[in-house]
């Protein structure tokens, strides 16, 4: 199964290797631009299709990634193909040129230093070991091109260390078929020192990436208990809950009437199925109503709204919330076929305390007070009141007195010595 930090990596791969292509084309449209105005146009018809070439294959690379082929070699044989045909141009001379000097001359121009270009295209992949592959990849096909030029062409080196000798010198720079290998191993010795150094940069880069990834991973794993805006505050605040917070909220509780019956007639995987799909449709409305899942408790689920971001409606999101999930519910009841679906609702308006419970090693946010107590009692009186959602006085007051609940009257719930004014809300 991919995980989500492998897709996020495969994504931020095409990305990058869509910018590659882009900035490569880029440059070889303006190295072909450049080859036209300082060029012979003998040597048009040579370099302006290995350059064409060059292009074709960078967006070859970037159709195959796009498909999924080629695995992970595929960067590896790009790559090589890339050095290896750059290698060929740098040292293999136009056919065409109407110099008629050896191919060895050429090295005098600098030429290597275009390896140094593609070597640093490789750096946006994020990939250290293909930074380390492109170095070798140059001290490989730039050997193989001196040893062309020196055994079949007859280039000529010379491997004494003469001092101070300004004749010999100047007889070296007159004669066009030398090659200092000195400095031609010097150029490749300090590429690949270049190309590991790039390496640690972009492993130092690639650390950062997937540490971001990490991040949004836990930011949406935790979006799935809270809203988006009370993820975000939640990310800006050190130590959030260490202090307990007392705040008013609305608390509600929803859960699934005669529940006990249906699993004792259905199988495991027939109850768990229920579960999740109830579970599923009353988050969506909790959500969908700025609230925050607290916790799912057995076959109920708890939601409070305020408890951790304050707004001045979060009384009324909680009552237009009830009234939501009965609709929903009733929607996905009529889906199923073997067992239909009821769920009651209770929401109370009150003082709570907010703040981390558990130990070091775990911990949990809890809201705890008399505000939850009594919704979790108002959600069990609907049973007996034939209601599907009953809502108390004070969260009606704080909601602003919405119109549709009916009332129901002052009701004792348990554990309370005074009764609690209830308003209902009709199943659906």
């Amino acid at each position: 199964m991919t995980t989500r930090l492998e897709i996020a990596q495969r994504a931020e791969g095409l990305k990058r290797l869509y910018l590659i292509t882009i900035a490569r084309t880029l440059a070889l449209i303006a190295v072909s631009c450049l080859i036209m105005v300082v060029a012979p146009i003998e040597v048009w018809s040579y370099i302006l299709p290995i350059v064409a070439l060059f292009v074709v294959m960078g967006w070859a690379n970037y159709g195959l990634a796009i498909k999924g082929l080629g695995g992970w070699w595929r960067e590896y044989a790009a790559a090589t193909l890339d050095f290896a045909l750059m290698a060929f141009v740098l040292i293999y001379p136009p056919p065409a040129t109407p110099l008629d000097v050896h191919p060895a001359f050429f090295l005098r121009f600098d030429s290597f230093d275009f390896f140094y270009v593609t070597l640093a295209s490789l750096a946006i992949s994020l990939r250290p070991a293909l930074l380390i592959w492109g170095g070798v990849n140059v001290v490989v096909f730039w050997s193989l091109g001196l040893w062309w030029l020196i055994e079949v062409r007859g280039a000529t080196i010379d491997l004494s260390k003469r001092e101070g000798d300004r004749i010999e010198d100047i007889r070296r720079l007159s004669d066009q078929t030398f090659i200092d290998i000195g400095v031609e191993f010097q150029g490749v010795m300090i590429l690949l020192i270049v190309s590991i150094l790039l390496a640690i940069s972009v492993e130092a880069s690639q650390r950062l990436f997937l540490r971001e990834v990490k991040q949004e991973n836990r930011a949406a794993n935790l979006s799935r208990y809270l809203p988006a805006e009370s993820v975000e505050a939640l990310a800006t605040r050190d130590d959030p809950f260490s202090v307990e917070a007392e705040t008013d909220a609305a608390i509600l509780f929803a859960d699934i009437v005669g529940f006990s019956g249906m699993a004792e007639k259905a199988t495991p995987k027939e109850v768990i199925e229920l579960l999740r799909g109830v579970h599923a449709v009353v988050a969506e409305q909790v959500f969908a109503h700025h609230g925050t899942l607290d916790k799912f408790i057995g076959d109920g689920v708890m939601a409070t709204f305020g408890a951790v971001t304050k707004s001045d409606r979060d009384a009324a999101n909680a009552v237009a919330c009830a009234g939501a999930i009965l609709t929903a519910i009733s929607k996905y009841s009529q889906t199923r076929r073997d067992y239909p679906v009821k769920v009651s609702v209770g929401v109370h308006y009150g003082p709570v305390v907010v703040g981390d419970v558990g130990s070091a090693r775990r911990m949990e946010l809890a809201v705890i007070g008399d505000a939850v107590n009594v919704a979790a009692r108002l959600e069990t009186a609907t049973r007996g009141l034939g209601i599907g959602a009953a809502i108390s006085e004070e969260a009606i007051i704080a909601a602003g007195s919405p119109e549709a609940p009916q009332l129901i009257g002052p009701q004792m719930v348990k554990g309370r010595a005074e009764p609690v004014v209830v308003w209902g809300l009709p199943r659906v």
